[in-house]
């Protein structure tokens, strides 16, 4: 239930860690929390029809929808009524992530007072006690995998205890659908039925309960004896995760013995053979590096895997995570033999698997070629060539044409850029596309490459005016005209609009705050810079600010910032006319290609070159304002050749991506369509430019 955490504009309220980080924390926290919530319910919904003498064992699966991707978990759980041990063997390798608070392979044991756990990899059992622990945080505060299962646990315990004050939204769910075989409940964003949020204090529960586009939860009975939890967002209806309990099964004597015996975590005999071989394989190769000969290490281990593959009759999915494991364990080893046989292992069985889509025969080859080349950024080009040529020809014409699109963000995303001309180029050797339809992925290569070879500033190629800017960014600002009284009047007159009391407090201690700042940030002055044009740029900013945000309490330190920037800046008024010619000369490029596009497909009669290059005009005012803006010289200075060329470039890309759309529109408006609408994907794409 915490998937639909990683919104931005909910993570902005947490402040006790960088936004990129709570974004991991979230997702992490998020399947074990839909698990662990929905296998607890489950529990405890059913704890009528176990007997407490008996131990039943369920299967479980948890499809999952997030920013990282989807996701396949599996699991088991075991109860007698009063304990559940859950544990989580199996998550798609598409899915994992290396950093901390991602949990893999993990282990729970609950009793009605407190639950034993144990995270991957290898770390020692750890207790928390669940009855009447109302302190814990619902969400995660470290960038930890600990944090993330604590605050997962947290809200079992707050579902599970019937004296709990906290009043989490899905707990409704939870107790309605008990003992039910269906049971919906919705939750919006804005009003929550019966919960008064003003009241209350904990920042975790409020955001818990105004989740972004609300939750639909529902109970289902399939006719097999499975049931199946749904969530979904309220609003849109997109899926956010799928658990699925599957019948449960009675644990024969020799199953059940040890089952809540806590020295067993993590080491549970219930698990199929070929997962506890993975995991314990995944643990020897993250102990790699520690090795005082990691070479000779790696080779033994290399040879552990292949020896199992061989001999052991492994599961196709757990086969596809051994391949890759064995592929990074021969990248140790500095053997290039190895590595090759381990990638044509790899990719034969990927090619040989009919289950198996050729998008992701064309992704794993990818993902395989952006390990080796972070290791061997040119030896292993050539010889990856024919393992190209094998997924291209597996996939052929349908298979390529139709996961192409999909297939390129994620090589831009990695940058991948071997792997991408690699593609190309046998997809022109074999003449299964026609250039025409390349345009995009030809696109999408030239990006990468231009960011991957991005160059350094070369001070030859820039004005004199950036020269000396470089030469001076660990100096005070030149000097100038405007003093600190000066500041303080410029200060007062900008902020006049919002704050019209010149005897406010508020406005006196933000002058004074923002004037502080500025002694530490850039001295005593006085300041380079024009002080009429400051103190309109500053009456524009706070009176968007005001509208934005409500206030300009919290404007002080964004607008000491932009007037410490503005005294630093030495842009000349030619550098802004340069800057202008360029970002001119991009918009004159792109309106010639938009002009180009709507005639080939005739659409210029709807939208004309008049319509197109008054849009551009008002483009161009809105740039040179920012030029012009003191609160911006970050846009005054020209760009490089390299920097002109990567914009030139992205802009294409994103006018390229707009062709499916308009192939799309020009037939409906050429011979008419009654009743059809344009796609809703259209708005979004159109103003992506």
């Amino acid at each position: 239930m915490l998937g639909a955490c990683s919104d931005s504009g909910l993570i902005a309220r947490r402040t006790r860690s960088s936004v990129s980080t709570l974004l991991r924390v979230f997702a992490a926290t998020g399947t074990v929390a839909v698990l662990l919530s929905s296998t607890a319910g489950y529990s405890a919904a059913s704890a009528e029809d176990i007997s407490r003498t008996d131990i039943s064992i369920f299967q479980f699966t948890c499809k999952s929808q997030s920013r990282l991707g989807r996701g396949c978990l599996d699991g088991l759980m075991a109860s007698n009524g009063l304990q559940q041990r859950i544990t989580i063997y199996w998550i798609e390798p598409d899915i994992f992530r290396d950093g901390e608070p991602f949990v893999r392979y993990s282990d729970f044991i609950f009793s009605p007072e407190k639950v034993c756990f144990w995270i991957y990899p290898g770390r020692k059992p750890e207790t928390l006690v669940l009855s009447g622990n109302h302190s814990g945080a619902l969400l995660p505060h470290e960038n930890s995998a600990e944090s993330s299962v604590r605050s997962a646990l947290a809200i079992v315990s707050g579902l599970k205890d019937e004296g709990t004050p906290i009043p989490l939204e899905v707990r409704r769910f939870f107790r309605g659908s008990r003992c039910s075989t269906e049971y919906v409940y919705e939750t919006l964003p804005d009003v929550v039925e019966g919960n008064d949020l003003s009241g209350i204090a904990d920042p975790d529960i409020r955001i818990l309960n105004t989740l972004p586009s609300g939750r639909w939860y529902s109970k289902e009975q399939q006719a097999d004896g499975s049931l199946v939890w749904r969530i979904e967002k309220g609003l849109s209806g997109q899926p956010i995760a799928t658990v699925t309990i599957r019948p449960p099964t009675r644990a024969s004597a020799g199953e059940s013995l040890g089952v809540f015996d806590p020295n067993t975590l993590g080491q549970w005999s219930l698990i199929p053979e070929p997962y506890r071989a993975y995991w314990s394989f995944d643990s020897a190769y993250s102990r790699l590096s520690e090795s005082p000969d990691a070479r000779a290490t790696s080779r033994e281990l290399y040879e552990r895997i292949t020896s199992y593959l061989d001999e052991s009759n492994v599961p196709r999915r757990v086969h596809w995570a051994m391949d890759r494991l064995q592929i990074k364990t021969a990248l140790m080893t500095d053997d290039m033999p190895r590595l090759r046989r381990s990638v044509q292992r790899a990719i034969e069985g990927l090619c040989a698997d009919p289950s198996l889509g050729r998008h992701r025969c064309l992704l794993e080859l990818a993902r395989i070629s952006g390990l080796i080349q972070k290791r061997y950024p040119e030896e292993s080009q050539e010889w990856l060539r024919p393992f190209v040529a094998q997924v291209v020809e597996h996939a052929g014409r349908e298979g390529v044409a139709s996961y192409l699109d999909r297939l390129m963000p994620a090589i831009k995303a990695n940058k991948w850029l071997p792997y991408g001309n690699m593609l190309l180029e046998e997809i022109r050797r074999q003449d299964i596309i026609d250039e025409h339809e390349l345009r995009n992925a030809v696109a999408c290569v030239e990006e990468i490459r231009l960011v991957k070879e991005k160059e350094r500033w070369d001070g030859s190629e820039s004005l004199p005016s950036v020269r000396d800017y470089m030469a001076q960014l660990d100096m005070l600002p030149p000097k100038g005209t405007i003093t600190m009284d000066e500041v303080r009047r410029i200060l007062e007159k900008g902020l006049a609009k919002c704050c019209p009391d010149k005897a406010s407090q508020p406005k006196h201690d933000l002058v004074e705050d923002v004037i502080g700042s500025l002694r530490l940030i850039v001295g005593e002055g006085p300041f380079h810079g024009d002080a009429n044009e400051l103190g309109q740029s500053i009456q524009r900013f706070s009176g968007c600010y005001s509208v934005v945000n409500g206030d300009i309490e919290s404007i002080g330190s964004v607008l000491t910032t932009f007037m410490a920037l503005s005294f630093c800046d030495l842009s000349t008024p030619e550098d802004h006319e340069v800057l202008f010619s360029q970002f001119r000369r991009c918009s004159t490029d792109l309106q010639s290609q938009v002009n180009t596009m709507l005639k080939e497909r005739e659409l210029d009669s709807l939208v004309g070159s008049a319509d197109i290059e008054a849009a551009f005009e008002e483009y161009e005012r809105e740039f040179r304002r920012y030029i012009d803006d003191p609160l911006w010289p970050p846009f005054k200075f020209p760009w490089t050749t390299n920097e002109e060329a990567r914009l030139s470039s992205k802009l294409t890309v994103r006018l390229v991506r707009l062709e499916p759309i308009l192939d799309e529109t020009a037939p409906k408006a050429k011979y008419g369509a009654e009743n059809e609408v344009v796609p809703s994907s259209v708005e979004g794409a159109v103003a992506t430019p």
